[in-house]
């Protein structure tokens, strides 16, 4: 600042620029924004005017902005239409004259994430690629773009094409998500890797590519010929191998051929028991790669291995999804109490089947009684702290087998990071659902997304129980976003769950599921007096189905509607309820419906079932 209260460089700035873009250009003067915040403010719908603003003002020397980074996940209108001559200029100025006035600097990331690429877009790529104009890049993200097989084809020519005339990609990150490899291309990718065609690359990422037995053959196959020894960072998530991929795969983890991996993430690949026995026992020898981060999804994991990833003996496992049962939930839970000290999981995602049948058709209810009783003990000691999901599914609806108590934990201990609480047909009883009401209360469930307790046996001491707890909490249960009842008692009066609501305890709810709850007339007029305040204005999806609402109890709660009501919701059940019986043979529920979507009230419904059969 001046002594006169004048921003220095004020007067330059009046005399160089009309009078209405000095204000702007003086905001753009002190935010200073990089080429990356543009960037982003472009891939938006929302903020794409304030960077068009900002560009312009660029252009007439109002600042000076070193270009390095495009990002194009705004969808297809970034790459087609009217937008389209204009990336293709943009992509034939790379390059040349580099650093001169005028022309764009050297661009290190570009990013194409959701634009279905039309030929002429993939084309106009290809070319920049092949012609070297691309040399300058560090990230390169050709994501989620429709890529076929032949598409691949060219883009791996245009990369060796590129070293061929000396302006090898120096691409460090390769993200290739969703595009389709043909026979040989995985292959043919990795080849790249070693050769002086992409020799800087350090991440890559190959998500959802339907990456098959044989593909994974062939990515073996040259990480066994050392094409990968420079990668740090692999990712082969959600691609569907099984354990046939998965076999030739463990076999190659190992330094010798892996000497700089750091961060491997193998979630979704369709294993098995055997599968993941392989990949444990390949991560837990000496010979294992010397990973930093490993994020992976071990189903069905036998008791020997769940002991072993339990007693820490995968020292890199920092997220990990599993699927147990049993025996296998008792070997890894007992195995957490037991290690030395807490697992340094940063994720963590336990679904435990309850009586899940083995091959001679027995169950094991015991077995599960003990799994329940060491999930207990873990949840009580704190060393499950980093758990982020947590599912407990029977095998058909409620629980044939013991019941046991492991809700204590949930009112003593903090749980940080859980998102996902999924226990449904546990026989939890009015008690249990006090104790998750007490945990809300102290705050014990910070980012808590979706809670599910449906076809459990509490009653309306339960339900009223768990939201005292949501109404005295300070934040209440800001994010979440779905509850589910399925099945339930306690629900013939709506007024505790009305009354979070109403003190904007649940202000992001979008789903509601009460189906066969009891709710009764009653129980939707405190659903109205909700609707009157405008409380529910994330909800998506209602499902009020299978309950003891009269045809009043429907009139009342379809009169109250306001266009400020439900703005979003997108689907409405409430078939199988006394006031719905004999809806198929008439037309006044229907027409009610159409005239509510006419007046704005249900602008958003997509999917309405009244029908009594």
């Amino acid at each position: 600042m001046t002594s006169e209260g004048k921003v220095e460089g004020e007067d330059h700035l009046s005399r160089a620029l009309p009078y209405h873009i000095v204000p702007w250009s003086l905001l753009l003067k002190h935010a200073d924004p990089s080429s990356e915040d543009i960037s982003d403010l472009a891939s938006g719908k929302v903020s794409f005017g304030v960077a068009w603003v900002l560009l312009q003002l660029l252009r007439k020397g109002a600042g000076r902005l070193s270009f390095q980074r495009l990002k194009l996940c705004s969808g297809p209108s970034t790459v087609k239409g009217d937008a389209f001559p204009l990336f293709c200029r943009f992509l034939q100025r790379l390059g040349k004259a580099e650093g001169e006035r005028g022309q764009v600097p050297l661009v290190k990331s570009l990013r194409f994430e959701g634009c279905i690429l039309e030929r002429e877009a993939l084309t106009a790529v290809e070319e920049s690629i092949s012609s070297g104009r691309l040399s300058s890049l560090r990230c390169l993200r050709l994501d989620e773009l429709g890529l076929k097989a032949e598409d691949m084809e060219r883009v791996l020519e245009g990369f060796a094409a590129s070293a061929g005339i000396g302006k090898a990609l120096k691409v460090e990150t390769l993200s290739l998500q969703r595009v389709r490899f043909g026979v040989g291309g995985v292959g043919k990718l990795c080849g790249l890797l070693q050769s002086e065609v992409l020799p800087c690359v350090r991440e890559l990422s190959l998500v959802a590519c339907a990456l098959g037995e044989e593909s994974m053959i062939e990515l073996s196959k040259a990480i066994r010929e050392g094409n990968l020894r420079r990668v740090e960072s692999l990712d082969l998530s959600q691609n569907m191998f099984r354990e046939k991929g998965m076999i030739p795969l463990a076999e190659v983890l190992k330094a010798s051929f892996l000497p700089c991996l750091k961060t491997l993430v193998l979630r979704g690949y369709g294993g098995n028991k055997e599968g993941a026995g392989i990949l444990v026992r390949a991560l837990s020898s000496d010979d294992r790669p010397p990973l930093e981060n490993l994020d992976v999804g071990l189903e069905r994991l036998g008791e020997a291995e769940a002991r072993v990833v339990g007693l820490g003996g995968v020292p890199s496992l920092r997220g990990v999804g599993m699927v147990l049962s049993g025996a296998s939930a008792f070997a890894l839970l007992s195995a957490i109490e037991e290690a030395p000290e807490a697992p340094r999981w940063n994720f963590l995602a336990v679904t435990m089947m309850r009586h899940w049948l083995s091959q001679n058709g027995e169950g094991d209810s015991e077995a599960s009684g003990e799994a329940l009783r060491a999930l207990d003990a873990a949840l009580r000691s704190g060393r499950l702290g980093r758990l982020k999901m947590l599912m407990i599914r029977s095998r058909m609806g409620r629980s044939e087998g013991e019941k046991v108590s492991f809700c204590g934990a949930f009112a003593s201990v903090h749980f940080p990071v859980l998102i996902h609480l999924n226990i449904p047909g546990q026989k939890l009883e009015d008690e249990d659902l006090v104790q998750i009401g007490e945990g809300v209360r102290r705050g014990h469930f910070p980012v808590l997304q979706r809670l599910r307790l449906g076809q459990n046996l509490y009653g309306q001491k339960g339900v009223e129980g768990l939201m005292a707890g949501v109404c005295d909490a300070e934040r209440g249960l800001r994010h979440l976003d779905s509850l589910d009842f399925f099945g339930t008692e306690g629900w013939r009066g709506m007024d505790v769950l009305g009354q979070a609501l109403k003190l904007g305890k649940l202000p992001k709810l979008s789903r509601l599921i009460l189906r066969s709850c009891h709710v009764s007339d009653k129980g939707i007029q405190a659903l109205v007096e909700v609707l009157r305040a405008n409380d529910l204005v994330f909800l998506k999806d209602l499902d009020l189905a299978d309950n003891d609402i009269t045809e009043e109890g429907i009139r009342t709660f379809l009169r109250a509607l306001t266009p400020a009501s439900l703005p979003r919701l997108a689907s409405l059940y409430l078939e199988f309820n006394a006031g719905t019986r004999g809806v198929q043979e008439r037309k006044d529920f229907a027409e009610m419906i159409e005239k509510l979507k006419k007046e704005g009230k249900l602008r958003s419904l997509s999917k309405v079932r009244m029908q009594w059969a």
